[in-house]
């Protein structure tokens, strides 16, 4: 008997996204630790040049979620309890180590003061996800250890408006909707540059300046479900990031700066880094070479707990570089006494992010199963000179389950 043309069953697994995630969230983890050892220790040197660049790792957290979420959601769609489940999955995955660390971080509000690391607005703000937009009218240093939230609500207000996008419109229509994001993003941040009054940080978390990549991801979700499947995608994926790549790479070279702030970084740049990660994307699902690097245990290892260490490792960072009491008990800033410091930050957070997978996140995700998703048979995404194996889809069980850690 054939198979059903839309079933309850397990997606099947896509491990060379797990290492794209991993990439996104080493560029971010290396970024900011790079900014602290310049900060606090004076330290710059041709690497941590370009480890700047890592500030791109949240355009590729976008751009997955992107892909990911849409996929889900579309192949859902002819299924019952579309939105039930998918909310409630999201929740699972997204709110318990969310709601953790604001909980911590309101009842330890006082200490968190003393150290001057606590919030100059109502935490309240992080509670209903609008982190980014009081970044985007009050400025950046808006919540202190929890800056780095602005990301995550992001993400939010794209699951909060994309699911009925897909539900009620066809896949062209949907297309059409994302290719408009990309354009409405770029022509936002234009604009935003017009106004001297401008709070540079706004074109950096604003939501409606920042949804292009995952637009961007949205879009390659479903021109892989299309005629041609994600093959069709592969010799146009090799033509836009080369082109896009160097057109970033001469943007940076004519700017003179990296900076994700520079006015034509975070308006063009913006642009060609979506470009590039999309063909990313693609490449790792089809290119055997990159398929391959993806596919590395140690990279699908930091994907798998991507969204712990987004979370966690800027609080650790801060606290333990950066706070005026780490500093004193810091002493003379030695080169073996920085190389502790660093080695002792690194360490926490591993430490601190399997703690609190292990112990309270996957407790939740075990409940997902009582909330499965529909998926469809596939087109084969396998690399094209993969030897012959069981279809598999270009959305994971696993993968899926992260897509919200930009983070």
């Amino acid at each position: 008997m054939s198979e059903p043309a839309y079933m309850v069953r397990e997606r099947p697994h896509m491990p060379a996204l797990d290492g794209l995630r991993g990439i996104a969230v080493l560029l971010v983890i290396v970024d900011h630790m790079c900014a602290s050892m310049q900060l606090e220790f004076g330290i710059y040197n041709k690497f941590m040049s370009a480890a700047y660049y890592g500030w791109t790792g949240v355009d590729l957290f976008f751009v997955l979620s992107g892909f990911l979420i849409t996929g889900i959601l579309y192949d859902a769609k002819p299924g019952p309890n579309y939105f039930k489940n998918f909310y409630i999955r999201r929740a699972l995955r997204i709110f318990p180590l969310y709601y953790l660390v604001l909980t911590a971080f309101v009842l330890l509000f006082p200490l968190l003061q003393q150290l001057n690391l606590a919030s100059r607005e109502n935490p309240g703000w992080l509670f209903v996800y609008l982190t980014n937009f009081v970044m985007a009218f009050k400025g950046d240093h808006s919540f202190g250890v929890l800056e780095h939230f602005w990301s995550l609500a992001v993400e939010e207000h794209f699951y909060f408006v994309w699911p009925a996008i897909v539900f009620f419109f066809r896949r062209r229509t949907v297309m059409a909707v994302a290719a408009t994001a990309l354009v409405i993003a770029l022509v936002c941040r234009i604009a935003a540059q017009g106004f001297p009054a401008t709070n540079f940080a706004a074109v950096y978390v604003a939501t409606p300046m920042r949804m292009d990549a995952l637009a961007a991801g949205a879009l390659i979700a479903l021109a892989a479900r299309g005629p041609g499947g994600i093959n069709a995608l592969v010799k146009p994926a090799f033509a836009i990031g080369s082109a896009a790549l160097l057109a970033f790479g001469t943007l940076v070279m004519v700017r003179h700066t990296k900076s994700s702030l520079d006015p034509g970084i975070s308006t063009v740049g913006y642009s060609l880094v979506w470009m590039i990660y999309g063909s990313v994307l693609v490449l790792a699902l089809k290119w055997r070479p990159l398929n391959s690097v993806m596919n590395t245990g140690l990279l699908r290892w930091f994907g798998k707990y991507s969204y712990g260490m987004y979370v966690w490792h800027p609080i650790v960072f801060i606290i333990l570089l950066h706070s005026e009491t780490a500093r004193a008990l810091r002493g003379p800033a030695t080169p073996l006494a920085i190389a502790i410091n660093v080695a002792v930050a690194l360490a926490l957070m591993l430490a601190v992010t399997l703690a609190s997978w292990h112990l309270w996140e996957k407790q939740f995700l075990k409940l997902k199963a009582r909330f499965p998703e529909r998926a469809p048979p596939m087109p084969d995404c396998r690399p094209e000179d993969a030897p012959s194996a069981p279809l598999i889809s270009p959305i994971s069980n696993a993968s899926a389950e992260g897509a919200g850690s930009v983070k």
